[in-house]
């Protein structure tokens, strides 16, 4: 089994998420977000956002 690197365990995290956000299932987004502290919370959408910024300058590129 390959380890995988923070970044690619994060990236898993957040489409996971986005994806209960995008269902019509809100109670379970809800549940998702409150297993996450703040911090982890914020983390998230950091690395959400660090994700968006790469895949943006590959689609300029």
């Amino acid at each position: 089994m390959r380890e995988h690197a923070p970044d690619e365990r994060m990236d898993a995290l957040v489409e996971r998420v986005r994806a209960f956000d995008d269902c019509p299932h809100a109670r379970i987004a809800a549940m998702v977000e409150s297993l996450l502290t703040p911090a982890q919370w914020d983390a998230l959408e950091a690395m959400a956002a660090r994700r968006e910024d790469r895949q943006e300058g590959r689609e300029s590129a």
